[in-house]
C-alpha cells in the first residue's frame, strides 16, 4: 500500500486542480512535487519513530498507536513552533 501514495496523490492533485478550475501548469506541478516530497519525508519520520518505539515497548501495536498519537499531537503545535 505504501507504494500507492505517490501515484494516488498525483492523481488527486490533478483532479483537484481541474475541479477548482486552475490550469495544470509548471508552478502547479512544482507544488505537487514539493507536496509529495513532504508526504514521503513524513512517512520516513513516522516509520523511524515506530521502529524506535518497537525496540522500547516490544509490542508492535502499542508502538504504532503511540507513534501516531505523538505525531498527530506534535503536528498540531508545529506552526506555533515555526512562528516563534
Amino acid at each position: 500500500m505504501r507504494q500507492a501514495y505517490l501515484p494516488l496523490s498525483f492523481i488527486v492533485i490533478i483532479w483537484g486542480l481541474k475541479w477548482m478550475g486552475y490550469p495544470v501548469g509548471f508552478m502547479a506541478l512544482l507544488g505537487a512535487i514539493s507536496l509529495m516530497g513532504v508526504v514521503v519525508n513524513n512517512g520516513i519520520v513516522l516509520l523511524d519513530y515506530i521502529k524506535l518505539l518497537v525496540e522500547e515497548y516490544e509490542d508492535m501495536q502499542k508502538a504504532i498507536v503511540e507513534a501516531f498519537v505523538f505525531i498527530n499531537i506534535y503536528s498540531l503545535y508545529k506552526p506555533n513552533r515555526i512562528k516563534n
